[in-house]
């Protein structure tokens, strides 16, 4: 832990970027309501007080009572300030690390997905409809890539998950793709496997022809010009749905 003393001594540039190290730190604590001595950061945050050439917005958070959202419009805003792009696996939530017992008849195969964001995304969205499995093709990104991780909040640990081909999961199926079945006329099985396509290609021909002899294909109806949903979108819409049906079943 830097000393107050030192980041006076650094240059401007420098001690504005410690800032946004240390209140990301600061942020960390609040999230997990950790027992630790504050006095160090309320010392950081009088320290931005005085810097006369943060913007005065700064200034102004930073003589705010310390709760997570001020923390973090603070942070935000001095990284605004410093044309500092924040990155997706930036943004953390508190999360129950305690893996959920109720699950549901409800398991997905993640072909091809190559984006460790995407891959992350997608496991965090199954975690929230309780899947009860997640299979990942050989040729998708691993759920171990630190991006992966970072992006599904942890959802890594407590989703089970597997690599594994499909012609070794045990049906029935179908699939996410287009020219199928509109959403809202689906009959969801009560157990069952989605396939989930690559982002660039969609669901691979030896795979539909699995899914079209099990039973078929989904499709969510769009009217945009461009009709086209990121996987995660798209994937979180039938889950919901799927959720929603067993739910009342």
């Amino acid at each position: 832990m830097i000393t107050v003393k030192k980041i006076k001594s650094l240059k401007e540039s420098t001690r504005f970027r410690k800032y946004v190290v240390i209140l990301n730190e600061l942020e960390e604590i609040l999230k997990n309501d950790q027992d630790n001595n504050l006095i160090y950061y309320n010392s950081i945050l009088s320290e931005i007080r005085q810097e006369l050439n943060l913007p005065l917005e700064c200034r102004n958070l930073a003589n705010q009572e310390m709760n997570l959202r001020n923390i973090s419009n603070l942070k935000f805003s001095i990284q605004k300030f410093l044309n500092i792009e924040p990155s997706e696996w930036d943004f953390t939530a508190p999360l129950d690390r305690e893996k959920s017992s109720f699950k549901l008849g409800i398991s997905m195969f993640l072909e091809d997905i190559r984006s460790p964001f995407n891959l992350g995304s997608l496991i965090r969205t199954g975690e929230c409809f309780s899947v009860s499995k997640i299979y990942i093709s050989e040729n998708s990104t691993s759920p171990d890539h630190d991006r992966a991780k970072r992006t599904s909040m942890g959802c890594t640990e407590l989703v089970d998950w597997e690599i594994k081909k499909l012609t070794d999961i045990e049906g029935p199926f179908f699939a996410l793709e287009l020219g199928g079945t509109p959403i809202d006329e689906f009959n969801f099985p009560q157990k069952g496997t989605v396939i989930i396509g690559s982002e660039e290609l969609g669901v691979s021909p030896e795979a539909l022809k699995i899914a079209d002899n099990s039973l078929g294909r989904v499709t969510i109806p769009l009217t945009g010009s461009k009709s086209s949903l990121n996987v995660t979108n798209a994937s979180a819409i039938l889950l919901q749905r799927w959720h929603e049906k067993l739910l009342k079943s």
